[in-house]
């Protein structure tokens, strides 16, 4: 059996939501508009879809691919405008039965999302139980009404107020306040502090500490209040900005380099354990978790391209602190070599493009900065020895960084060797006198 999806193309209602793609393509409870369509005619018994695009028809094919995923097959038409329903069904031989404009989530015809931005509000809260009920891996009920997905992170001191979605690897701060009727996608970040209500958040979206949303629709930077009927691009990128970004994601590290990042975390782990096991017994966290941004292979943002959470060792220094990212070279997330991560806040501090090249190479456990010795690695200086490595890497430069960084370690511990032990014969030397002198005293008095 075969359907005939029409996308609907540019709606002057809702035009800003068609600026990064098309309408189809608006994600909405971590799947694209066309994908839940998809679902929907999949278990109806569909087994041919041709989707008619007039508005970015290679994004369209981008978000559904050939249909395999749903073992249906699927072609992408382009198309000059957008079609009727009749017009679609008499041009391709099909009952208007088999025809859908996708301008509603799927059962919701009575709900159009794209007349205005509060009906888009209405009908994305209308549809939570269905999204719910949805096979999802990973989703479960946190507290009464509050759904979170896979690999979200959200403070104990947050408070969240039922009905709430919050998407996968979302990340949220401190005293954050969200709710009532919030729908959080995927891959977002909210920091300390923040307070959002009655609010669509789109995916790949940061929201800054201290920040008040309410009756909006947000879309990375682009802040849309529905209520007011209003609509702003905040250029502010510690209040609000994009976690996206449309470059190529780089590879952060090779199968190899992995592996070696095994060894040695499984090598290094007993010397670890009395550390963590103090801090056990004293009642400190161990392990301080971190969030940067994920570079990409073009640097014409200073945003990344998403987020990844990394750990530091508490009240250690130098490179004992970095131990636990031997994980995040192990998982991929980082290399061996690379420029050091970045916050969001960071990342917004990169004022130019040649400082923006820090985002254009992975991650990196060891960066140029180690190898010459800068340990201000956010400094001018550090900047500067980041987009060097950006603009030359290569594995004979990895190289050398890496013998440069080990020599410079193995030297100042040899260095902290020698001067504890010159205190300690300074000490010896003070001791003797002091003891040589009472004795001098006791004999003449």
């Amino acid at each position: 059996m075969k359907a005939l999806l029409i996308c609907p193309a540019e709606r002057s209602e809702v035009v800003h939501l068609a600026e990064t793609g098309p309408l189809v393509t608006l994600v909405v409870y971590g799947k694209s508009l066309v994908e839940h369509w998809i679902d929907s005619l999949a278990g109806k018994g569909f087994k041919k879809l041709a989707v008619l695009a007039s508005d970015r028809p290679e994004d369209v094919r981008a978000s559904v691919g050939d249909g395999s995923r749903w073992g249906m097959e699927i072609e992408v038409i382009p198309e000059s405008v957008e079609m009727t329903i009749p017009a679609a069904g008499s041009k391709y031989n099909l009952p208007m039965e088999q025809v859908f404009l996708l301008d509603t989530l799927p059962y919701q015809h009575d709900l159009p999302l794209f007349e205005s931005y509060a009906g888009l509000f209405q009908a994305v809260e209308s549809w939570r139980n269905r999204a719910i009920l949805g096979p999802r891996i990973g989703l479960k009920e946190i507290f009464p009404g509050i759904w979170s997905g896979l690999h979200s992170q959200i403070s104990p001191s947050a408070k969240l107020t039922a009905p709430c979605w919050i998407g996968e690897h979302v990340h949220i701060g401190p005293e954050a306040v969200i709710g009532p009727n919030v729908c959080i996608e995927n891959n977002v970040v909210i920091e300390t502090g923040a307070e959002i209500n009655r609010c669509l958040v789109g995916h790949h979206t940061f929201i800054g500490a201290g920040t008040y949303l309410g009756d909006s629709v947000i879309l990375g930077n682009t802040l849309i209040n529905f209520r007011l009927q209003s609509f702003i691009k905040i250029r502010d990128s510690f209040l609000l900005s994009t976690l996206s970004h449309c470059g190529r994601k780089i590879p952060a590290n090779t199968l190899f380099g992995r592996a070696a990042a095994a060894v040695v975390l499984f090598l290094t782990f007993p010397l670890i354990v009395p550390f963590i096991a103090r801090c056990l017994w004293k009642g400190t966290r161990a392990f301080e978790p971190r969030l940067a941004v994920r570079p990409y292979r073009t640097a014409e943002s200073s945003s990344g391209g998403g987020a990844v959470i990394y750990y530091e060792l508490n009240h250690l220094s130098g490179w004992a602190r970095r131990w636990p990212q031997l994980w995040n070279v192990v998982r991929g997330d980082f290399a061996w070599v690379g420029n050091r991560p970045l916050t969001v806040v960071e990342s917004g501090g990169l004022d130019n493009d040649f400082e923006r090249l820090w985002l254009a190479v992975p991650t990196g456990l060891i960066a140029h900065s180690d190898a010459v010795g800068c340990s201000e690695y956010f400094s001018d200086e550090g900047k500067a020895h980041a987009s060097f490595y950006a603009a030359r890497a290569d594995w004979l430069l990895d190289l050398r960084i890496l013998l440069k960084a080990f020599t410079r370690a193995l030297l100042r511990g040899s260095e902290r060797r020698a001067i504890a032990e010159t205190l300690e014969l300074k000490q010896k030397c003070y001791n003797m006198g002091r003891t040589a002198m009472s004795g001098i005293v006791s004999k003449i008095f």
